[in-house]
């Protein structure tokens, strides 16, 4: 679960703001509370909201980008253009500074990393162990400006010694690093029988592995899950009735996979059916899923070779199927929404940008309730940005849960809870909210008339 996020010098962000999951007094909807070890309390969810171009989407890009660059090095993302760019060009900082608290596997952790973009290389890194907050253990620590050396509290002992101090010496002398020591040493640990040394690593980086973030554009094939057994694919039907789609299930019809795959360009091609093998040798039991032309598919890899199945839709009229691309964008947005509950009730974090898009006020709502209700008993969190003023609604969320987005003079990005304002319960804090007593909403600059005609 995640505790807190902090992070400064990231796309309208210039100043380190922190986003925090702690639980205030507050003591309205416990049910959206989990207890961790030693009574530390965390909330299941947070909202943000703020007007267009506040910094809304920049806050989960930060986590976005801190993910990838931690996960698969920064030769899988952009450093192009990220820092707080507002300034004269003299002013500007190249180094963007990132630091998570988190929950994973038993054990309170944080891990930072700083990042060059200028050079787009890593220039610190740190994973501390904080089960006890007034004696934190450094599991390693390294400053590529300063010492160039990786340092532990801990004493690894025997064959994990020397495995440590040899990987410990190759990851120093490179010139530039790129990829994380948290990815190289959980990669190579995951090879090993666990230790109570190596587990931190391997830890930490499950939970960013297990992280899962969804924009507006991302096409996520997590519908794939409920389409391999019979059980699973009448879940799926009855979320979708639920939100009166007008969809009776889904089905699936065999596709011609060499006509399907013609539409993909060389070398591209040959690189998709490349990784597509290789996943599937592995888990032969599973099927990738992929979208080309509005059409969903999934792709199994059976005797040899890779068959492919349309993936379609039973609106209730036999003989009449509908793909993807027929359906409302609503629609098209459940369809990268609703697999999320596999998630959340397997205990993940889910972060969901504009979380409203192409949805009707109420099934967004119904989407929140039913989080809840999907999450109970788990470690799961929801964290979404929105439009949806009907949101603001403390019948439905706890102040706590509620974040604003707002961009000063300056044009730079800042980040507050609603739980500074104090509101009672019984507050209308959406009629608030538009009247503009917490801020973060658009401003609009009058039109010269004489314009407006011209």
């Amino acid at each position: 679960m995640l505790v807190n996020f902090q992070f400064r010098n990231f796309g309208s962000f210039r100043d380190a703001i922190n986003f925090s999951m702690i639980k205030s007094k507050v003591q309205r909807h416990l049910s959206h509370c989990v207890e961790l070890p030693k009574g530390h309390k965390v909330l299941k969810s947070a909202f943000l909201f703020g007007a267009n171009a506040s910094g809304k989407s920049n806050f989960v890009k930060a986590l976005s980008f801190m993910r990838y660059a931690t996960a698969w090095g920064l030769d899988q993302v952009s450093c192009d253009r990220l820092c707080f760019r507002l300034v004269a060009p003299e002013k500007r900082d190249s180094v963007g500074v990132f630091q998570l608290t988190f929950f994973s596997k038993g054990h309170f952790y944080e891990y930072g990393i700083a990042v060059s973009y200028d050079k787009a290389v890593i220039v610190s890194e740190w994973l501390i162990l904080m089960d006890d907050a007034n004696a934190p253990q450094e599991v390693f620590s390294c400053d590529w400006e300063g010492s160039r050396k990786i340092d532990t509290d801990f004493s690894p002992e025997g064959n994990d010694s020397t495995r440590f101090n040899v990987y410990r010496a190759d990851y120093e002398g490179l010139e530039f690093h790129k990829k994380s020591f948290l990815a190289e040493l959980a990669e190579r640990g995951l090879q090993w029988d666990k230790s109570a040394f190596f587990s931190h690593f391997s830890n930490a980086f499950d939970w960013f592995l297990n992280l899962v973030i969804i924009f507006p554009e991302t096409v996520y094939g997590g519908f794939a899950d409920f389409l391999l057994n019979e059980a699973e694919r009448r879940r799926f039907g009855d979320l979708l009735r639920h939100f009166d789609t007008g969809i009776e299930g889904l089905e699936t019809v065999e596709a011609d996979a060499e006509k399907v795959l013609s539409a993909i360009p060389e070398p591209e091609r040959t690189k998709r059916k490349s990784l597509w093998i290789a996943i599937l040798t592995r888990h032969p039991e599973k099927a990738y899923s992929i979208t080309l032309g509005g059409i969903a598919y999934l792709v199994r890899y059976l005797e040899g070779e890779l068959r492919m199945e349309r993936v379609v839709a039973d609106h209730g009229l036999k003989g009449v199927l509908f793909d993807r691309d027929d359906e409302s964008d609503g629609t098209k947005r459940l369809y990268e929404l609703l697999p999320l509950y596999n998630y959340i009730t397997k205990g993940s974090v889910v972060v969901i940008d504009e979380l409203d898009r192409s949805l009707h006020t109420q099934a967004t709502r119904e989407f929140i309730r039913l989080f809840f209700d999907a999450s109970k008993g788990k470690n799961s969190q929801l964290i979404a940005t929105t439009h949806d003023a009907s949101i603001l609604d403390l019948d439905l969320l706890r102040q706590d849960e509620i974040w604003f987005v707002e961009r000063d003079k300056d044009h730079a990005s800042k980040l507050y809870s609603l739980s500074q304002f104090k509101a009672r319960f019984d507050k209308d804090i959406q009629k608030d909210y538009l009247l503009g007593r917490y801020g973060a909403l658009p401003i609009f600059r009058a039109f010269d008339s004489d314009i407006v005609e011209e």
